[in-house]
């Protein structure tokens, strides 16, 4: 087993699902925008998961590290739905102990759900015009608020289904463990006002269909100084249509390069009903293509994001359409 991977075994996870059903006996998942919930949730972690926590934390805390995961497991007396709900919320219990979640606009909860039915990315065009390389795109993970786009500190990605007989892994590269890290930190076009479209995520609606969200324009440095050291931004497609200077576009194209070839990085398998938490501020990360779909399978891929309120601004975005 890999020095980052922990398990929550079925004991504490057949206890923490009988605590919960006590309280709330029909829990579906718009059940989670319930405050009283995800209280309950957050106690009932820190009380059944303790140990898991705690080994948790300190990984994420060690720089050269900046990541835990933890494979949580299922109830074979409980219906697969049933094992979908508790699941996602022992990962909601789970970082409600190790970061402050955000809460989602759409639907009040403390997380945001993805959903990837089978072609929907391919018809849209947006998996042809923006993932169009099998290479690990190492980023930062952000989002917008009130026309702000922030970094938040840990993010926590929850695999609720993956139906792919090759998922990949996931890697990710510590600030620390980048040779390189010191040079582009100081480098002072990074530092400056770049123009950027933010890519479109695959979200859910509150009808339950999937759908792309809005393509933002953010103009603001790739780095800046945070409280513990420089703190990046590196997610999108660097605008190339006059906006940016040659020599800025140049110097990015350098950083992507400088990362793809970087040593240090760790990687993990993507595999379903694995919670991943990364310091978000310390590391890049990326993952895999996931190959080979299985056959009939209603959904791809399905996972949880949850996102740290605690967070630095990186300049204005607006809604950007071609």
């Amino acid at each position: 087993m890999s020095d980052y991977l922990i398990e929550l075994g079925r004991k504490e996870y057949v206890e923490f699902s009988q605590r919960i059903a006590g309280s709330f006996p029909k829990l579906t998942f718009g059940a989670f925008a319930n405050r009283d919930l995800c209280n309950e949730l957050a106690y009932a972690g820190k009380d059944l998961f303790g140990d898991v926590i705690e080994s948790m934390q300190a990984l994420l805390i060690d720089p050269s590290v900046g990541l835990s995961a933890v494979d949580i497991a299922r109830d074979d007396a409980s219906t697969d739905h049933q094992n979908l709900v508790i699941g996602a919320a022992a990962a909601t219990a789970i970082c409600a102990s190790l970061f402050e979640s955000r809460t989602n606009p759409i639907g009040q909860t403390p997380f945001w759900l993805h959903m990837t039915p089978p072609g929907v990315a391919k018809a849209s065009g947006i998996d042809i015009q923006y993932n169009n390389t099998t290479d690990v795109v190492l980023h930062t993970d952000w989002y917008c608020s009130n026309d702000e786009a922030y970094v938040p500190n840990r993010i926590g990605l929850f695999n609720l289904l993956v139906s792919y007989k090759r998922p990949g892994n996931f890697h990710w590269l510590p600030f620390s463990k980048w040779s390189e890290f010191t040079e582009f930190s100081k480098n002072d076009l990074l530092r400056s006002d770049i123009s950027f479209e933010l890519l479109p995520q695959l979200l859910v609606t509150k009808d339950g269909n999937s759908r792309f969200g809005e393509k933002y324009l953010r103009t603001g440095p790739i780095v800046k100084d945070g409280e513990a050291g420089p703190i990046y931004f590196l997610n999108g497609r660097i605008d190339r249509n006059g906006r940016n200077s040659t020599q800025t576009v140049a110097e990015f194209d350098r950083l992507r390069s400088a990362l793809k070839e970087s040593y240090g990085r760790f990687e993990i398998a993507q595999a379903e009903r694995r919670l991943i938490v990364l310091n978000n501020l310390t590391c890049f990360h990326g993952r895999d293509r996931m190959e080979d779909p299985i056959p009939g399978a209603p959904v791809q891929r399905a996972f949880l994001r949850f996102m740290d309120d605690t967070r630095v601004s990186f300049g204005k975005t607006q809604v950007f359409h071609d």
